[in-house]
């Protein structure tokens, strides 16, 4: 028996709820098999009192049934008595109040008629007789009963019954609207719970101080109370429906002060910066060089969809730490001792056992067991999703996992149009078609099957618009805005009303307003089927050719000599990417053939086109310095000239008519005769780009802006179209 106790005591002492459920359940039964009598009447009243501690009224309530049988064959009038007083308050607990009074009675009895002398357990039937009086709103009853068991606490020198009656009392007194005194009872309770914090008890004292602070209109001081309260009940219970409720209470008073619930990787992020330092105890540079700390991956708080409902089995105070390979063995594992350090209450929360995916990992293994990457090269959009989502809370220098996310973004952007009109076409082999012709000749199981197809599609079609990528199913719909167009045609197919014409125009429209397709003429995207492939096959081609293009122009560009020193452009290549890629997409097949051959021929003859193109330039920035240069530039013929200002007249007229209807204030000033040291205008920098260029592909370039030309394209705006796109 006392080593049941014991174990049973080290269980809860250390806050393991499941551990000492299936040790007190392990013990009852070998108890049973060894008809150990007195054993398992005392495994019983343990159990009666625990479940019923943990709202488990139920299973209490099943065990103190089974108790009574027992005790009732026993001549021992002290077990009687223990175990009268057990019963009795699970039968109050479970709201069977007529039998709670019934065996509460039959214990006092039972007490008196055999003079016993078990004052700590006479305390403790009076305290609850007090709460099965209250509950019954017998409050003046319920208060002397109270006051009986505070007598006899009070001569035993237990603080913590004396706490507890203080609190009972107190809560007497809300009920009879009396807020002085139970303001007094609930203070003389502080004072004793305040050198006992980590009692058990403690949990029903910041409940009720909470509710109190609430009836006295102090919201902010009820609000963080509550806290403690809900924090005291899961380390001590778990999420029993005493938790539940009082997290219903807090929820009210939240809506009461008009305050939002505060998002999960808010909280996670709080607890890393007030402890971050016992995190990063002894690491050497190197180690925190090579670290990233934040919530991403699994997990609804992760895509801030979190609410009180995700919290059971998705969230407690913690975050996840990634290692490079680099990291050696001897400092991971301090990471990971540290982490073990890190408090386990905070705000409302108390950690019970760190979640796998909290903790301190290396960065493969990570990417590996819970974010599904098996090959990194090769990323489904789950992957990509779980990579991206959440936040980062730091990172050092060296960090490839801060890299691969923001890669990641990236490439959303290069891949943007080619995916939508992927997609678009997909969605026109379904609406109306397909659809419309399931649906006609009642072929019900094919028909709710591309209808489900078709939501998929539109989801899809959702996601890649706003460059974002596809969640977990439990989360699409989440997180897609209410008020958009897409996720209104979903509500309506949901209830099969699908609005096929709206769907087509609504996606053909976007497709024009992408320049994916030129001109609209029909709202069936299957009209433009020819048009749309056409173009995913040139963005798919400019993509491929435009890195090439770029990786030649990278190195000629930093082969280039400043006066006075590097150039702080040459150290951004993210930039120099994004101005030269949303060019070229301008571009046609022909004209991106022909420049790369013009790169591949200056690299053969190690001639840099770049120090072409800004050298002519600098006939008009710095013409010091052009005079000591001209000499090695190309001659160009009268012919290339011509056809060179040629261009650059028809292209400064496009960047006139765009400057007309929107502000050009933030890009180059526009022409040669606002050139000065360091500032380039729009027509000088072209003049130098066109002057780099050979023959057939300043040709190509001026067809191809003829072509422009006469569809009605400019180029200007193209060019910054593609920048914006590509940010």
């Amino acid at each position: 028996m006392n080593e049941f106790y014991s174990k049973f005591d080290e269980f809860l002492s250390l806050h393991k709820i499941d551990e000492a459920k299936e040790y007190g359940n392990e013990m009852l039964i070998d108890a049973m098999k060894e008809n150990n009598i007195s054993l398992v009447i005392a495994i019983l009243n343990e159990l009666v009192g625990f479940y019923r501690d943990l709202n488990e009224f139920e299973e209490s309530n099943k065990l103190a049934n089974s108790l009574n049988n027992l005790v009732s064959k026993t001549d021992n009038e002290e077990v009687k008595f223990v175990s009268f007083v057990n019963i009795a308050n699970s039968k109050r607990a479970s709201s069977y109040f007529e039998e709670a009074l019934s065996f509460s009675f039959l214990a006092l009895e039972i007490y008196e008629k055999n003079k016993l002398n078990k004052e700590y357990e006479l305390s403790a039937l009076f305290n609850n007789m007090g709460i099965l009086y209250q509950e019954m709103k017998e409050i003046d009853n319920a208060i002397s009963y109270y006051e009986k068991a505070l007598e006899i606490s009070n001569r035993l020198d237990n603080e913590i019954k004396v706490a507890t009656t203080y609190v009972n009392l107190s809560q007497c007194y809300m009920a009879k609207e009396d807020k002085n005194k139970a303001k007094h009872y609930l203070d003389l309770a502080e004072h004793i719970f305040s050198n006992h914090l980590d009692d058990f008890h403690i949990m029903g004292f910041y409940s009720t101080k909470a509710k109190l602070e609430y009836l006295n209109n102090d919201l902010l001081n009820s609000l963080s109370t509550y806290k403690l309260a809900l924090r005291n009940i899961l380390k001590h219970v778990g999420r029993t429906s005493l938790y539940i409720n009082t997290l219903n209470e807090y929820q009210m008073l939240l809506a009461k002060l008009k305050m939002e619930r505060e998002h999960l990787i808010d909280i996670s992020k709080r607890y890393f910066e007030e402890y971050k330092d016992i995190l990063f105890k002894g690491l050497n540079d190197k180690t925190k060089n090579n670290l990233v700390v934040g919530l991403f991956g699994l997990g609804s708080e992760c895509y801030f969809q979190d609410d009180f409902y995700s919290e059971d089995h998705d969230f407690n105070p913690g975050f996840i730490v990634l290692c490079e390979d680099c990291v050696s063995e001897e400092q991971f594992d301090l990471l990971k001792h540290n982490y073990s350090l890190l408090p386990k209450e905070y705000d409302r929360f108390f950690v019970h056992n760190v979640l796998s995916k909290h903790g301190v990992h290396r960065l493969n293994d990570y990417l590996y067991e819970y974010m599904g990457v098996e090959d990194i090269h090769h990323l489904t959009n789950q992957n990509k999703s779980l990579i991206t989502n959440g936040r980062i809370f730091y990172y050092g220098y060296d960090q490839s996992f801060v890299e691969l996310r923001r890669k990641i973004k990236k490439e959303v952007n290069y891949h943007y149009l080619e995916e939508l009109g992927l997609k678009a076409l997909e969605i026109s082999q379904l609406v109306p078609y397909n659809l419309q012709r399931a649906n006609d000749r009642k072929e019900e199981d094919t028909y709710l099957l591309l209808k489900n197809h078709l939501i998929d599609k539109l989801i899809e079609f959702y996601y890649i618009y706003h460059k974002e990528f596809v969640p977990h199913d439990k989360l699409m719909l989440k997180l897609m805005k209410k008020d958009s167009i897409i996720y209104k045609w979903i509500k309506r197919i949901f209830s099969n009303d699908i609005p096929y014409e709206e769907i087509n125009e609504g996606i053909t429209r976007t497709l024009l307003n992408l320049h994916i397709i030129k001109n609209m003429n029909s709202i069936y995207i299957d009209d433009y089927r020819e048009e749309i492939i056409s173009s995913i096959k040139h963005e798919m081609y400019a993509n491929t050719i435009s890195k090439k293009i770029i990786d030649i122009e990278w190195d000629m560009f930093q082969e280039l000599n400043n006066i006075g020193g590097r150039a702080a452009c040459q150290n951004n290549r993210p930039m120099f990417e994004l101005m030269r890629k949303s060019q070229y997409h301008t571009w046609s097949k022909e004209l991106l053939d022909s420049y790369y051959q013009d790169l591949l021929q200056a690299e053969d003859a190690k001639y840099n086109l770049l120090a072409v193109k800004y050298g002519v330039m600098e006939e008009t920035v710095d013409p010091i310095h052009y005079e000591e240069i001209k000499q090695g530039l190309p001659q160009l013929s009268e012919k290339r000239i011509l056809l060179r200002e040629g261009i650059i007249e028809c292209q400064m007229e496009m960047l006139q008519e765009y400057a007309k209807d929107h502000d050009v204030s933030k890009m180059r000033t526009i022409s040669t005769s606002s050139d000065k040291y360091d500032n380039a205008s729009y027509e000088t920098y072209l003049r130098g780009e066109l002057s780099s260029y050979s023959e057939n592909t300043m040709y190509l370039y001026a067809r191809h802006l003829s072509s422009l030309a006469k569809q009605n394209v400019n180029i200007v705006e193209k060019t910054l179209f593609y920048t914006e796109l590509f940010m």
